[in-house]
């Protein structure tokens, strides 16, 4: 096959490619673990984002609208993902298929977008006792589904069919591209993929994302620095 054109390039000059992986066995079940893990980390930050920083703790301080709070916070969470799961220090790399790369990356995203749910959130905290009833009511036609107002916009749990999906790996803008046909990762060794992408052996890669199309079948998109 050949490889797909990019996508528009953004502003930022980066641009995206999307290959179509041929995963060995031990490779899909590699990924599979990998996102198992994903939505255990996510119950578990989900718990803790709420416990420390919901709809309780409005007016603390919430210090993830930056770059360095979001990188804190994760931090936060991945320490304390490993102690009560592993009960240890550090991410256990021979025993986590996931790569601590890729479980970072999802932490500082999540603590992003619950970032953006608490604004909503304080918002909705205004209203008034009445208000909160029409609105779980659904007095206005505006809540069907009758969620509670501290639940709407809410970052999904991984639980009654929810299951994560992607895995993302910033890779700090290197070269990955290795054959004609392979890209190497961390934590995933060499790829394999259907299109051949040999021009692309000297550009390089800041993020990738590993995409579960379903049980058997993923993609690998490559963002790509120009």
């Amino acid at each position: 096959m050949t490889l797909p054109s990019k996508t528009e390039p953004v502003n930022t000059g980066e641009s995206y490619v999307t290959l179509h992986l041929k995963a060995t066995q031990v490779q899909i079940e590699s990924f599979q673990a990998s996102l198992e893990i994903e939505n255990h980390l996510v119950n578990f930050a989900n718990y803790y984002l709420e416990k420390t920083y919901g709809r309780k703790h409005l007016s603390r301080s919430y210090p993830a609208f930056h770059e360095r709070g979001r990188i804190m916070v994760a931090d936060t969470i991945l320490a304390k993902y490993i102690d009560e799961t592993w009960q240890l220090d550090a991410w256990p790399v021979a025993t986590a298929v996931l790569p601590l790369q890729a479980a970072k990356a999802l932490m500082i995203k999540w603590v992003a977008d619950f970032g953006v749910f608490r604004e909503k959130l304080r918002l909705a905290s205004r209203m008034t006792d009445r208000e909160k009833r029409d609105f779980q009511n659904n007095a206005n036609h505006d809540n069907p589904h009758h969620i509670a107002w501290h639940h709407q916009g809410a970052l999904p749990d991984m639980s009654h069919g929810r299951k994560m999906s992607s895995i993302i790996l910033d890779v700090q803008a290197q070269r990955i591209v290795t054959e004609a046909h392979q890209v190497k990762l961390p934590g995933y060794g060499t790829l394999s993929v259907e299109e051949n992408i040999n021009q692309l052996r000297t550009k390089h890669v800041k993020k990738v994302i590993i995409k579960r199309k379903n049980a058997d079948c993923f993609t690998l998109q490559l963002t790509i620095v120009d």
